[in-house]
């Protein structure tokens, strides 16, 4: 069990790393290997989501305790929402420093329920944590198999939606259309092999190797044809890229479960740890970066391939440390406030001492 947890500690630590490549080669899509590398990445946010749903489940079965609904919710919702609301209070000030008067014409109510950058996954996340316990009894019901079915039809349906709609072919209410990106049903099907996945593993993974990559290569190829042929290469919303990311997560977490992880194990849960503050980060430290550059009077640094490679390096060990920052910062405040109940319930501390 040690070895898989760490598999998904890889995953976690890659998938950050390649929203962080998504977002820097956008930049510079006007280079051929850049748009090649672009497409790569394109499996992470879908992975994320499946990492999701099966830390949600697998933690679940393991608590012995019978939680309520409500309680459920307090305790899972709140990692979620907190963190949203204030990050994006973050990007909202940040981005519209130069104009701080534009704050008070700002539509909140469009923001919060869109998300604002790349923190739309925080709201797709949020709307996949409120189905879960209707998910749990599907499962629990034994009814596993059209779950997963049901949801992938739903997902290729959606996604299909959107890819059909840039061609010019409408299944889909364009309002619908719009607000794919941020909608349960688009994303639904990989959050439920996420759960799938918790309970199935040993069945899911007996493929052997050579499929898998021979599948992989196929998938990576019918996705950049595709990208390259419908101009579709900024979506990450499309049947193509769902059949690339289940290859890729396949391929991933093979490769992973062959290499000699356990003398490493320490450094990948602390890396694993801040995945989640590096993905709501990075786009602030991205613009940091290229700003700082710019006042310096560096402003050609970051031009061609290699400074797009020198950009990545960068952001990626400003944001590290910004993410150490941060840890080091809510531990501190965890620390003050043990403090602080331990001070207000001194009879409960010294019922701990004497038990």
């Amino acid at each position: 069990m040690k070895k898989f947890l760490l598999n998904f500690g890889l995953l976690r630590i890659i998938c950050a790393l390649s929203v962080l490549g998504i977002h820097i080669t956008a930049r510079y899509m006007n280079h051929e290997f850049t748009y090649i590398i672009n497409q790569f990445f394109r499996y992470c946010v879908p992975i994320f989501i499946i990492m999701s749903g099966y830390f949600l489940h697998y933690t679940d079965t393991k608590d012995k305790i019978n939680s309520t609904l409500l309680n459920f919710y307090i305790q899972h919702l709140k990692k979620i929402i907190i963190p949203y609301v204030i990050w994006l209070a973050i990007y909202v000030i940040y981005n519209n420093r130069h104009h701080l008067s534009t704050l008070l014409t700002l539509d909140y109510m469009n923001i919060i329920l869109t998300g604002y950058n790349h923190l739309y996954f925080l709201v797709i996340i949020i709307q996949l944590y409120i189905i879960y316990p209707l998910l749990k009894r599907l499962f629990d019901y034994r009814k596993g198999i059209p779950t997963l079915i049901v949801s992938g039809i739903i997902s290729l349906y959606f996604q299909g939606g959107t890819f059909l709609y840039k061609l010019g072919i409408s299944i889909l209410p364009y309002n619908l259309i719009k607000y794919n990106y941020i909608l349960l049903p688009t994303w639904l099907f990989y959050f439920v092999f996420g759960i799938y996945f918790a309970s199935h593993k040993s069945k899911l993974l007996n493929i052997k190797s050579s499929y898998i990559l021979f599948g992989w290569l196929v998938s990576f190829a019918i996705l950049i044809t595709d990208s390259k042929l419908t101009n579709t290469y900024m979506y990450s919303v499309k049947p193509t890229v769902m059949l690339y990311s289940m290859t890729s997560f396949y391929l991933l977490y093979g490769c992973f479960s062959k290499l000699e992880l356990e003398s490493k194990s320490k450094r990948i849960h602390l890396l694993s740890n801040l995945s989640f503050d590096f993905y709501l980060s990075h786009m602030l430290i991205i613009s940091l970066v290229t700003s700082y550059t710019k006042i310096i009077g560096f402003t050609s640094l970051y031009n061609g391939f290699l400074g797009m490679v020198l950009l990545f390096i960068v952001t990626a060990i400003a944001t590290y440390y910004f993410c150490q920052l941060m840890a080091i910062i809510r531990t501190f405040l965890n620390r003050n406030k043990t403090k602080k109940i331990r001070l207000s319930n001194p009879i409960d501390e010294d019922r701990l001492k004497v038990s």
